[in-house]
């Protein structure tokens, strides 16, 4: 067949053909094909990071299992990126640093738990589990300035904890994808406010939200979402 391809390391093949739009799977890459072999991959998060939904498996599992990568997973359902003394992102990073000497990737998301409405009424935008906070003056002195009970403040802080101790890490942010069960108007306010700190920081990111509203505006917030939050 022209469509399909098979794989051979000199005389021996792997016994499957795959067609050309497939990508070729990670682990027949030479090592200078997959750079990222080996490497420590940490992840922090909710639930949607956690893989709830998805019997488990979440961002950082694929991404670990398709670059076989080295997984230290950090993240919590429930948990939110404001520190609330219970479940909260910045707690994950500052257990992390405590534990992993280095890391190579980092990905984390939060937002889902912040902008939950405390009465439970989401056409509310006033009542956000988690205020969305300020910018600090300064990024030199976010240690002093920054509030970390707020969504802002422990975002930048828990950026610059892991800038300090992983200065040569990629670290990413997974700006995730519109939910039903979520108010939109917060959801967009709390998103491009953490994509306004990524940039700040000269952290990349991935802005999920706005690449599945490009293509679907009204569906990708149900249809695609068991409970409207988690894919």
């Amino acid at each position: 067949s022209y469509d399909e391809f098979m794989i051979e390391y000199g005389e021996v093949s792997v016994g499957k053909y795959y067609p050309y739009t497939e990508k070729i799977p990670s682990k027949y890459l030479e090592d200078s094909d997959n750079p990222f072999k080996g490497k420590t991959l940490l992840s922090f998060g909710d639930s949607i990071m956690a893989g709830d939904g998805n019997n488990g498996k979440g961002i950082g599992d694929y991404i670990a299992e398709k670059y076989e990568m080295n997984l230290h997973d950090y993240s919590n359902g429930g948990a939110t990126m404001g520190v609330t003394g219970s479940n909260d992102i910045y707690a994950q990073i500052t257990t992390a640093i405590s534990e992993v000497d280095h890391a190579d990737v980092i990905l984390f998301d939060g937002v889902a738990n912040d902008i939950t409405n405390k009465g439970g009424d989401t056409s509310k935008t006033d009542d956000a589990t988690v205020p969305l906070g300020n910018l600090v003056s300064s990024i030199y002195s976010v240690d002093t300035l920054a509030d970390t009970s707020t969504f802002s403040g422990a975002m930048e802080y828990g950026i610059a904890q892991l800038l300090e101790k992983y200065p040569n890490a990629i670290i990413i942010y997974v700006r995730v994808h519109n939910m039903g069960a979520r108010n939109q108007t917060l959801q967009e306010e709390y998103g491009e406010r953490a994509i306004a700190i990524c940039e700040r920081w000269g952290i990349d990111y991935v802005d999920l939200y706005n690449a599945f509203q490009s293509r679907f505006p009204s569906v990708m917030r149900t249809e695609f979402l068991a409970d409207y939050t988690h894919p």
